[in-house]
Parts: C-alpha cells; sequence; structure tokens
C-alpha cells in the first residue's frame, strides 16, 4: 500500500492496529483487560527487528494491559516449532527479548515459550518479566502450581513436550489429550468409576506402563506387587531419555520411578524375572503384563560383530565408533543420529521410506524440528534405503536393488520392535484375569500408548 497505511513508517505501519485497538478500548472501556500477543522476532528476513517492535509496542501501549511476547510463524514450517517448542529446543527462549521490551514499557509484559516454574520465579524476581505464561505444564499436570507453592514441585508430573496435545487438535482435529496424563481431557470420565472391591494384582515390567498401572492400581485400593526383571525401573525410557537433549524426558522417568516407589499398596521386586509357569500357583487375582517389546533384529546380521542395536548405544552398554550408519529414521533413530553426530561422529541415516517422512511417528512439531537439527548437525540421510546381505557383508541397495557404497564403522539398527508372542501366549493358560498393556501386545511403541493403556486398564479393575 502506499496511502496513511502503507509500511512507509512506523506511524503508517501501525496505524491499522492503533485504530483497531482504540476502537475496542472505547466500547469495553476498563470493563475487560486486553492483552495484545506480538512476537519478539517473525525469524524471517524482512521482519521487523525488536528495535522496531519495541517502537511499535509503544505506539500500541496507551490502549493495551499485558504485551505478550512469543517468536516463530505457524504460516512456515520450519519456524512452526519456535512456538510450540519441542523436547530438543531450550525452556524459556523468549525470556531475554521479553526483558529488553519490558524495558521499554510501563505496561506489565508476560512471556511464553516453555518457560519452567524454577525460570519464571528468577525472571520475575528479577524485574526480566512480570508474569509468565504456560499452557503444556499445566495440562501434564493441573496442580502444578499449587505443589510448588506447598513446597513440594518433585510431586509435579512433567511435561515431556511431546506435543501430543498440539498435535491432536491442529493436525487431527480431534480433543485435546496428554501423552503423560490419562485423565486430561477425560476427567468427568475417570472421576466418576466409583468404587471398587480391592484385589490382588501383579504387574510385570517395571517400565512406563507397569509403573502407571501400579499407581493408579494401588490409588483404587488394589494391593500391587511390581516385579522387574533388572536392576533399575523405567524399560524403555532409559534409552529414551539417554540423549542430552532429552532432559524433560529424563525428569519424567525420575518422577514415575520416584512416585511409583511413593505409593501406599505397592511393593516392588528388582531383579525379579516372573514367568507363566512361576505364577501358577499363586493367589494374585489380576496379572498385568507389561514386559515391552523386541528389538526387530533381522536373522542374517544377528551374528555380525558390526551391528548392534540402538538401545546399546543409547544405554551406554555398546560405545559408537567414529563412523556409523543408522538403519531406521523413525523418532528413535533420529534422535540417535542427532546424538552421535552432536558428539563429534560422522552419522548416515538410512531408511527404506523417503525423506519426507524420516522423524515421523510424533508430533509435525517435533518432526520439523529434529529433521532441521539433524540437517545442521551434518547427518547424511538417505531415503528408500533397503538393508541386506551379500558373501556374509552387510549391504544397502537403493530403491533399484542397486548397491549403494556407504562405508562405515559400525551399523546401528533402529527397525522398530514387536511383541514376544510365545511369552505372551504362556500366560494364557493361567487361570487368573490377564491384561496386557503398553508396547508387548502391539507394535505401537510410544509413551502414550502405554500410560493410556495401563491407566486405563487399572481404573476399571
Amino acid at each position: 500500500r502506499t496511502d496513511e497505511y502503507s509500511a512507509e513508517n512506523m506511524d503508517n505501519a501501525s496505524r491499522f492496529t492503533v485504530e483497531l485497538l482504540s476502537a475496542i478500548r472505547e466500547r469495553i472501556g476498563n470493563k475487560l483487560a486486553i492483552e495484545y500477543r506480538i512476537n519478539a522476532s517473525d525469524m524471517v528476513p524482512g521482519s521487523p527487528s525488536l528495535e522496531e517492535v519495541i517502537e511499535f509496542a509503544r505506539r500500541i501501549e496507551p490502549y493495551i494491559d499485558l504485551l505478550h511476547v512469543s517468536r516463530g510463524l505457524h504460516s512456515e514450517q520450519k519456524l512452526a516449532p519456535y512456538m510450540n517448542q519441542p523436547i530438543y529446543y531450550p525452556h524459556g527462549i523468549n525470556i531475554e527479548d521479553a526483558a529488553t521490551i519490558k524495558k521499554a514499557l510501563q505496561i506489565p509484559v508476560t512471556v511464553v515459550g516453555s518457560v519452567t516454574l524454577e525460570q519464571a520465579e528468577e525472571y520475575i524476581k528479577n524485574g526480566d518479566a512480570d508474569m509468565v505464561s504456560m499452557a503444556r505444564g499445566l495440562m501434564a499436570d493441573p496442580y502444578m502450581v499449587k505443589n510448588a507453592k506447598a513446597g513440594c514441585p518433585e510431586k509435579t508430573r512433567p511435561c515431556i513436550r511431546c506435543n501430543n496435545c498440539i498435535n491432536v487438535t491442529h493436525y487431527k482435529l480431534t480433543a485435546v489429550r496428554c501423552a503423560v496424563n490419562p485423565e486430561m481431557g477425560m476427567e468427568t470420565l475417570y472421576m466418576n468409576l466409583g468404587a471398587t472391591t480391592p484385589r490382588k494384582v501383579a504387574v510385570i515390567g517395571g517400565g512406563p506402563a507397569g509403573m502407571e498401572f501400579a499407581r493408579t492400581a494401588a490409588a483404587r485400593g488394589h494391593k500391587v506387587e511390581l516385579f522387574e526383571k533388572s536392576d533399575a525401573l523405567g524399560g524403555v525410557l532409559t534409552m529414551a531419555a539417554g540423549p542430552a537433549f532429552k532432559k524433560d524426558m529424563k525428569n519424567y522417568l525420575e518422577w514415575s520411578i520416584r512416585t511409583v516407589k511413593e505409593t501406599k499398596g505397592v511393593t516392588i521386586h528388582m531383579e525379579s524375572e516372573i514367568t507363566a509357569e512361576s505364577l501358577k500357583d499363586s493367589d494374585f487375582d489380576v496379572i498385568a503384563v507389561a514386559v515391552g517389546s523386541k528389538p526387530v533384529i533381522p536373522a542374517f546380521v544377528s551374528d555380525n560383530d558390526k551391528v548392534v542395536w540402538v538401545g546399546d548405544i543409547e544405554r551406554g552398554k555398546v560405545a559408537a565408533k567414529d563412523r556409523v550408519i543408522i538403519v531406521g529414521a523413525g523418532l528413535t533413530g533420529c534422535e540417535s543420529a542427532l546424538s552421535l553426530a552432536q558428539a563429534g561422529k560422522s552419522v548416515t541415516l538410512v531408511d527404506m521410506l523417503p525423506l519426507d517422512s524420516f522423524a515421523s511417528g510424533g508430533a509435525k512439531f517435533n518432526q520439523v524440528a529434529l529433521k532441521g537439527m539433524i540437517e545442521e548437525a551434518g547427518v547424511t540421510m538417505i531415503g528408500e534405503v533397503k538393508l541386506s546381505a551379500k558373501d556374509d557383508r552387510v549391504i544397502f541397495l537403493d530403491a533399484n536393488d542397486k548397491e549403494l557404497s556407504l562405508e562405515a564403522d559400525q551399523i546401528i539398527l533402529s527397525l522398530g520392535v514387536r511383541p514376544d508372542e510365545a511369552f505372551l501366549a504362556s500366560f494364557e493358560a493361567l487361570n487368573q484375569e490377564i491384561i496386557y498393556i503398553g508396547d508387548c501386545g502391539t507394535k505401537i511403541g510410544t509413551l502414550y500408548h502405554a500410560v493410556h493403556t495401563a491407566h486405563e486398564a487399572a481404573s476399571i479393575l
């Protein structure tokens, strides 16, 4: 435009917003507060600088009560994760810009962007912000603020910033759901379950599903004994929480272990490998099987010393070599690729899927962010590649079955998981009620699936 609403100068560029806010204020007076959301940075070339944002904010300041500082754009896919930061991004990414803006204004300033309660306390105490805006943390645990106020923040269930809540509403157009809080959006369903008759329950497996089931069943009044065959609780979460950028997942893992240990009515037996045969003459009323799944390892590479499972790398059981090829570009494979690349390894990531499907399986925002970070870390990504063998060698074939020349010191498999069907079938002969939870009976190996199947099953015992 070239008229008085053009972008030629700040007076013209801000004119429409000033007139709009002025008209709103004239109609509502002081009956309602006006909060204005603004980006400190759009993160695209040619967008307003922070100085220009401040100049604009001063013009609208007389008509608003609160300025809300964010960044990023939904219209640019690569920038959308900056609006709803995934687990891979730092917490509190907008606070420095918000602090700069606050110094220039007289009205209160709030800031959004994965702000933790610890950060909030520090920022407000230092005068960098007047308040903070949160959503996902309160979905994960609506008692977060009350717990902090009562001096027991360790009780709060941590948000893992998986962005499932946003993914189901934005992309699937369904009701909001939280991966770690199974009652989110279904509170009225769970609060009206009624009383139950106490039963003696065995839980086999101390992973995320087993721990959720044990906590929930005990809260319902059942007597629960949890059996874990290893010397540590957590199951596959110990692998998922391994990379340095998965601190949120580690927080959830620690919370889950701590709370199940503290739950009255739960007895935990470590290094206790339980089979159907050992439970045949037991007095348990219910047996919840939460043993997880087994990694997919093709037979033609199972005896190859050069080939290792991604879980052994993530848990530190096997050291990663300098040049690695990761086979499988789901979330686990991509996160491992990023972790190893950040550790200075030369990483090639391959999959039978096309490149645009790499890092899928979770929220779209997280996929976009993870793929971008992998590219920045220098990982070589090749799609439509098949793992095979020839003359006792592990080889890679392209879409036309032509052998690719890929060299590495180590091949890391991240091909997903599958249930141990023979082990699961052994429980069918028992007289007790048998419940299968988590990914032991499905190929859906997600934390959401583990938590929700466990919570639902335990709630209706």
